[in-house]
């Protein structure tokens, strides 16, 4: 079995939406947008985990508000 990651993206947020406690919780942070790609002897299966259920339902309790 192999597995490789591949960056497909890039999203840009406020840097409280990232980190607690961030000194300048407004600032842009640039963060990547992986997937996996896992191979098999037979097949190949790309995996893209997405953003966690908690934080589509619920953003500011999943990530808190910023500081």
């Amino acid at each position: 079995m192999r597995i490789e990651m591949f960056i497909v993206g890039w999203m840009t947020a406020p840097a409280g939406v990232w980190r607690q406690g961030e000194e300048d919780p407004e600032r842009p942070v640039r963060v990547p947008v992986p997937v996996y790609l896992i191979e098999t002897d037979t097949e190949r299966i790309l995996l893209d985990t997405g953003i966690h259920p908690n934080a589509v339902a619920d953003p500011d309790a999943h990530y808190g508000e910023p500081n």
